[in-house]
């Protein structure tokens, strides 16, 4: 282990319990914010600036990604993009599918446990299009479109812009990896695609929908990510307490963002997106070094909560859409409560029963995951369209 630290080049990316952390943190706000506006109380509105922890989550993944596909070029001399898509596949499609299927089921079961789930809104997540299919139902009908944006899988337009871009780096890299000089190669696609992305921001003039949904709009915070970590693979990972600051400092605006900024401001549309991959930059940094930063970050509340934070995003929106006000006939705070214990403890089945053991081959090992995914999907789509309401 001494000897990976240390290496100016790292050939593998050790585990950095501070990040889990972070993701811990960032479902706060989350859960906060929508959990208080389907409390039932008009007005009542916890964390309005909680869009900024998908963003965290996009600039940490192109982080870990890009780290990761380095350090396998730097020791095996190549990328086996088979082994790539394998492991992505079986890290986030079971516990996505589950989530699909359960839905689905429950919509099934009773029509009123909430709004309509169609055929195409399942599809959309199942596929990682659920972006782009808000955007088109926006443009085509914004009745249709508000009422999907409060199905179950409204979240899903997150992973969604996640999936796009893993396609689109990884086309990237072999593009690059091509090249006698690939990573000049690879700095400047990510460096165009950065500045495309930023004048996508400032220049389009689309809807809040458009503007935080878009792949294209959303792409800079994922490449900061990427681009950090060729820094960090090129010139060594930073090893200064200075950057523990760096951290703080990174958090304690957040953390202010979280609590004062909201998603219809103008300038946080076009444009003011571009601020937030700073500060996620600043968290990161301040989590790969030693110092009273990372200590905190790896208090193992936040870091157990962080290494669920994927499932419990998936289930937290429905379970607020089922326990509602006049079902649980609970008060604001108490029903915030119940809301985070029950998508805590379903995120911790979905990662402990479905996906671990899935991604490890525990179970389903070869094709079989591939083929029980496609039953499920098709299953989910044919029952949706019985069953979704419209």
């Amino acid at each position: 282990m001494a000897a990976t630290v240390t290496t100016r080049r790292r050939t593998a990316l050790p585990y950095l319990p501070a990040l889990d952390g972070i993701r811990g943190l960032l479902v706060f706000p989350v859960v906060a914010y929508h959990f208080s506006i389907t409390g039932g109380v008009a007005g009542w509105e916890l964390a309005p600036g909680s869009y900024l922890a998908p963003s965290m989550f996009f600039t940490l993944s192109g982080f870990l990604i890009t780290s990761l596909l380095l350090a396998e070029r730097e020791r095996s001399g190549g990328i086996d993009w088979g082994g790539f898509w394998s492991r992505r596949f079986r890290r986030l499609l079971p516990a996505s599918l589950a989530v699909v299927l359960g839905c689905v089921v429950l919509k099934a079961l009773s029509q009123q446990v909430y709004g309509p789930m169609t055929w195409s809104d399942t599809l959309a997540g199942i596929l990682s299009a659920k972006n782009w299919q808000s955007i088109v139902l926006e443009n085509g009908d914004p009745t249709q479109a508000a009422r999907g944006a409060l199905g179950p899988l409204s979240p899903y337009w997150s992973l969604a812009v996640e999936e796009q871009f893993y396609l689109g780096l990884s086309i990237v890299v072999a593009l690059a990896a091509r090249s006698k000089h690939a990573l000049r190669w690879l700095v400047g696609f990510l460096v165009t695609l950065w500045c495309y992305s930023a004048l996508s921001l400032l220049l389009i003039d689309g809807s809040a929908t458009r503007m935080f949904f878009g792949t294209d709009t959303r792409a800079s915070e994922v490449v900061s990510g990427c681009l950090l970590a060729v820094v960090m693979q090129e010139l060594g990972w930073p090893r200064s307490k200075w950057w523990s600051g760096v951290g703080w400092v990174g958090l304690v605006v957040t953390i202010a963002a979280w609590q004062t900024l909201g998603h219809t401001e103008p300038w946080v549309i076009h444009g003011g997106l571009l601020l937030a991959s700073a500060l996620n930059i600043a968290l990161i940094l301040g989590g790969v070094v030693e110092g009273s930063f990372a200590r905190v970050m790896t208090l193992r509340p936040l870091v157990e909560l962080g290494k669920i934070s994927y499932p419990v995003y998936l289930v937290h929106w429905p379970v607020a859409l089922v326990l509602q006000p006049e079902r649980t006939h609970l008060g604001q705070w108490p029903l915030m409560l119940v809301r985070f214990v029950v998508s805590v403890g379903l995120g911790w089945m979905l990662g402990n029963w479905i996906e671990k053991p899935i991604r490890t081959r525990r179970v389903l090992p070869g094709r079989r995951a591939a083929m029980l995914w496609l039953g499920v999907a098709i299953s989910a789509v044919v029952l949706a369209a019985w069953r979704g309401g419209s």
